[in-house]
């Protein structure tokens, strides 16, 4: 993408443009507008980039978790607290901490232990 951008940078320094010269650098201004739509598109909003879940435990603690563009770090959320976790080895599944909190999740199932020594299990989790 940087390199888009370099292009349409490069393009619109050589455009001059005033009423009657316009016919003149007209295909300079073809390929400042290429360049702009070609780095508009590989534009990604954080929306996009963030893979959220919905998880529901049997005991009815609810929580979302947000995983972010390359599944390095979660944000846990419930009713009352945010975590930020880093990603950590697991032999099965994706395992997150901040060395308080603990997520794991192997595809839609999923556990977490609270700081307070709560443990919920077996919570299923939905893509929103």
């Amino acid at each position: 993408m940087h390199q888009n951008i370099a292009c349409c940078f490069i393009s619109h320094a050589t455009v001059n443009l005033s009423a009657e010269k316009f016919s003149l650098h007209f295909p300079a201004v073809l390929i400042t507008s290429l360049c702009a739509l070609v780095a508009l598109a590989g534009c990604v909003t954080t929306a996009e980039q963030e893979n959220r879940w919905a998880f529901s435990c049997p005991d009815a603690y609810e929580f979302t978790v947000t995983f972010s563009e390359e599944s390095e770090t979660v944000t846990l959320e419930d009713k009352t607290q945010k975590h930020k976790l880093d990603k950590e080895r697991s032999a099965s599944g994706a395992l997150y901490t901040d060395g308080t909190i603990m997520f794991w999740n192997k595809g839609v199932l999923a556990r977490v232990e609270l700081s307070d020594g709560i443990v919920h299990q077996e919570c299923q989790g939905d893509s929103i």
